[in-house]
């Protein structure tokens, strides 16, 4: 069994979670990022799970006298939006929208470029022998990589507006 965090949360191995809580329940869908396995949480018990490497999953579950579905779409796959969406008897509760975020900012990255080219200037005047000149390559180059390379990832709770389709 998987321990459930407190908030909706994303890592590459530990997956995406989203966490809806209404005043009487607590559910939980916990997705892999790398085999598309779902697993839905109620009140910390598991109650469903399935693997489903599509555009769109969800999972209806019987609490009491209302149906609560939590539905998954992909909106741009390319950009990292997703929304999950919690309804209960087919009444909006919460909902959640992701995507991706730049790490770093423009300001970080252009003066990771200009430190670095100032280094290996500063190298080359001094007239090192090749192995070091190779070695201040490789370190240069990953250097640049780390700030200008690379995407986090952020979960927002927000109100997700009624497509007309969905109306």
């Amino acid at each position: 069994m998987r321990t459930i965090p407190e908030h909706s949360t994303y890592t590459t191995l530990g997956g995406m979670w989203f966490i809806f809580r209404t005043n009487e329940h607590a559910l939980a869908l916990w997705i892999s990022s790398l085999t598309g396995k779902e697993e839905l949480y109620v009140n910390g018990e598991l109650q469903a799970t399935k693997r489903a490497i599509s555009l769109s999953s969800t999972h209806t579950v019987e609490i009491g006298r209302s149906r609560y579905t939590v539905a998954l779409s992909t909106r741009q796959l390319k950009e990292g939006r997703f929304e999950c969406t919690l309804s209960r008897d087919g009444e909006f509760v919460q909902g959640f929208a992701t995507q991706y975020i730049y790490k770093r900012s423009a300001t970080t990255r252009l003066v990771t470029i200009a430190a670095s080219t100032i280094v290996t200037l500063a190298v080359l005047q001094a007239g090192l022998s090749p192995w070091y000149l190779a070695v201040l390559v490789v370190i240069v180059g990953i250097t640049l990589a780390l700030p200008t390379s690379g995407k986090g990832f952020v979960i927002n709770e927000m109100p997700i507006p009624v497509r007309s389709s969905d109306a």
